[in-house]
This record gives C-alpha cells, sequence and structure tokens, in this order.
C-alpha cells in the first residue's frame, strides 16, 4: 500500500508538557490546607444496642494550620476551601454590607458622608475649563421666525369621531 506512514510523528511534545504540567498546578494548593472536619451519620438501623455512641474516638488529633488566606494562600479548585477563612473574614463582611447597626430610628445607624468628603467634592476628577473667546457671532444667533399653520381647514381636529375624509368632503 502506498501512502501508509508506519512510524509515529511527535511534534511540540515540550510544549504540550508546559502546559499540562501549568493545568495541574492550578488543580494543587500551593499550601497545605486546613483539613475539613466532615462527619458522617451513624448507622443506627442494625445495630444491636443503638443507644451507646457507636463512633470510636479519635487516636490523631487534629493538625493545625494557619488560617486561610486569599491573598497569600492558592486553593486548587480540586478541594473544598476551609471555612476557618470564611470565618475569621465574617466581620468584614458584615462592615461592607453595614450590618453592624440593629435597625433603630437613631442616627447613628445609617452613614452619612461629610459633605468636604470626595462622594460630593468631585473637581479633582476634571481638570478646570479654559474659556475661550468666540469671535463668530453668528453660530449663537436666535433666528426668528413667523407662525406658520400648514392646517388652514381645521382638519382632524377632533378627539374623537375624527373622520377627515367626510372633513375634506365637506370643503
Amino acid at each position: 500500500m502506498e501512502n501508509v506512514v508506519n512510524e509515529a510523528y511527535y511534534c511540540q511534545q515540550g510544549r504540550t508538557t508546559q502546559l499540562s504540567n501549568r493545568m495541574y498546578k492550578r488543580n494543587v494548593s500551593g499550601v497545605p490546607l486546613q483539613m475539613n472536619y466532615d462527619p458522617r451519620p451513624v448507622d443506627t438501623k442494625f445495630v444491636v444496642f443503638p443507644i451507646l455512641d457507636c463512633r470510636l474516638p479519635a487516636n490523631v488529633p487534629c493538625e493545625r494550620r494557619p488560617i486561610y488566606n486569599t491573598r497569600h494562600m492558592f486553593a486548587g479548585s480540586s478541594q473544598s476551601l476551609p471555612f476557618n477563612g470564611y470565618q475569621s473574614k465574617i466581620d468584614t463582611e458584615s462592615k461592607l454590607m453595614n450590618i453592624v447597626f440593629p435597625l433603630q430610628s437613631c442616627p447613628q445607624s445609617k452613614f452619612i458622608p461629610s459633605s468636604k468628603s470626595d462622594l460630593y467634592n468631585t473637581t479633582y476628577l476634571t481638570p478646570p475649563i479654559e474659556t475661550t473667546k468666540m469671535t463668530n457671532q453668528l453660530l449663537f444667533k436666535q433666528e426668528r421666525f413667523p407662525p406658520f399653520n400648514p392646517n388652514i381647514c381645521n382638519l382632524g381636529k377632533d378627539t374623537f369621531n375624527n373622520n377627515t375624509r367626510v372633513q375634506i368632503k365637506n370643503l
């Protein structure tokens, strides 16, 4: 048979390996994360004496690791993130959502910025406008036109029963 290739051609294996390694590193965390404690339910249906606790005591102590912070740590997408990172930022999230004050009618419950703050003072956003003298006065001339009414016969002036065909015949 003609035009049959008996060998295999390998092209760009270095680039393919590099891309595969980079994709793999996106799934692996950069630092070891705090382990999630996920208790499972205990089967009590087919147990002889279900009143007693069927869980065995843990022999291995839980390892303490630093609190998860997104600025300094990278967690891969294949793991669930530790709860202690979320738990440490609840105060910050509450302040951002402005739910630190209880519902009340006193003025402390609402944040009102000062009138001198940059929320109201926006002069720094735009450069000062330089006034230029206009030499051509015809640009701003207001023209006066005489009144013009194209409907001299008052056709179609009624709101209801406005039959313009009959009004044209009556002219």
